[in-house]
């Protein structure tokens, strides 16, 4: 439902797949039931028995899987000193979810710090050891060493690649 977490969805698709990529909300494919005849429908797994009853029948919402972090926590886990680890994203809920990630790895010893785009300063990210970012974000932190935080499981790419119909 966030709209963040829709225009990261959607551009990380874009970026993946050759098609055309419009996004909406549940709300939006509810009072617009014409938005879903001839798409295919994508949603996070999470919210497939919220988006079913929205779709034709005949063309099932596909679902995706975020990436794991676990790359990205060892990495917070190799640091031998206390540090400062910043995530930029253009989702509320992407920060969100990040903290929850990171926080077992973060602890007591480093320091997590939250930005939500646009940054009123992008200086503040110049403080950080690790700047952590989504795929919108890494378009405009232009912090030397900035790592790229895909939200789209790369099987979920492969699947939602194969569940497009032929000649589509």
């Amino acid at each position: 439902q966030e709209e963040g977490l829709r225009r990261l969805l959607a551009e990380e698709i874009r970026a993946a797949l050759p098609l055309p990529v419009e996004c909406c909300s549940r709300d939006e494919l509810a009072s617009q039931p014409g938005l879903a005849i001839g798409a295919l429908v994508v949603t996070p797994r999470y919210a497939v028995s919220d988006v079913k009853p929205l779709v034709p029948k005949d063309r099932p919402p596909v679902a995706v899987t975020f990436c794991p972090a676990d790359d990205h926590v060892e990495r917070i886990r190799a640091l031998h000193q206390s540090s400062v680890i910043a995530v930029v994203s253009i989702s509320q809920a992407f920060l969100t979810a990040a903290r929850s990630l990171l926080a077992p790895a973060v602890g007591r010893v480093h320091t997590l710090a939250e930005y939500l785009l646009p940054l009123e300063n992008a200086r503040v990210l110049k403080a950080a050891d690790l700047v952590f970012c989504d795929s919108l974000a890494l378009r405009t932190v232009k912090t030397p060493g900035s790592i790229h935080y895909k939200l789209l499981a790369p099987e979920s790419v492969e699947y939602l690649s194969n569940a497009i119909p032929f000649g589509t």
